[in-house]
């Protein structure tokens, strides 16, 4: 380290080239030689006296220890002010406490109600009975189906009329069939007189839904039982139509039914 020294330890000289009184020279307790003084011959010069370093031990290292010192002081202070802060966490109540943050739940999104089952379509009304002024029938109707072989089978009866169930109701879109015995062994059966109706004739239908489905004859035509036009008979129609059914002309023994058909072609009105 260096040291500055600021000043004359004599004051200044009064006579030009004379010498300043000094004081006696002590002896060195050692023996050994006082260290020497250098003086400027400049009056107004001061004195630097450069000590030097103490053996074994340069600048750089005492620097390298100041930094040392601080960063070590640094870390204390740090570990100190850690352990303050959390002194004072540990003291504090309750209410000290910062209050928890508070998430709103989600709000419930309502379930979506399930689509009712769409209501089943009400059942296709059943014709009753029928009727037919010109020729006096009136009946109730029975249902009739295909026999094993296709061909449609008649009332089990003779006093009935029977409504075909595998086609339309009356007065539903397209041709509903309605067919009865001709006669029986006992004399005439529900459609004896049916080949005498005319166009313009009333048929009447009720049906379940309390409603009367009429029809007015338009047309009526025989077949011969082997030549039956089943795709005229049954074919698709634009409108309510019915078809009323019967057996007609010649009788075969041998068979013992008749040989042709009568088919009563009528329309919605």
């Amino acid at each position: 380290m260096t040291a500055v020294a600021v000043g004359s330890d004599y004051g200044p000289t009064a006579v030009a080239g004379a010498q300043p009184d000094r004081p006696p020279t002590a002896p060195d307790p050692g023996g050994g030689t006082p260290p020497s003084s250098t003086t400027d011959s400049s009056p107004d010069q001061s004195t630097v006296d450069t000590a030097p370093p103490p053996s074994g031990v340069d600048g750089g290292g005492a620097d390298r220890r100041g930094n040392r010192r601080l960063v070590t002081v640094g870390l204390v202070l740090v570990l100190a002010a850690v352990a303050v802060v959390a002194g004072m966490a540990r003291q504090r109540g309750p209410a000290d406490q910062p209050a928890p943050v508070q998430v709103a739940a989600p709000s419930r999104v309502p379930a979506t109600a399930a689509p009712r089952p769409a209501a089943r379509p009400a059942a296709p009304a059943r014709p009753l009975t029928v009727r037919i002024p010109a020729i006096g029938v009136s009946s109730t109707l029975v249902p009739l189906r295909l026999d094993k072989a296709g061909a449609l089978q008649p009332p089990g009866d003779f006093v009935h009329a029977g409504w075909y169930t595998g086609g339309p109701a009356p007065g539903e879109l397209g041709p509903a069939v309605i067919a009865g015995h001709v006669d029986s062994r006992k004399g005439p059966a529900i459609f004896f007189r049916l080949r005498e109706l005319k166009p313009g004739d009333q048929v009447l239908v009720t049906r379940s839904d309390r409603r009367t489905a009429r029809f007015r004859v338009v047309e009526v035509q025989r077949y011969p039982k082997n030549m039956f036009p089943a795709a005229r008979v049954y074919m698709p129609t634009p409108d309510a139509a019915l078809r009323l059914i019967t057996c007609g002309g010649s009788f075969d023994y041998a068979r013992r039914s008749y040989r042709d058909n009568i088919v009563v072609y009528a329309v919605s009105v």
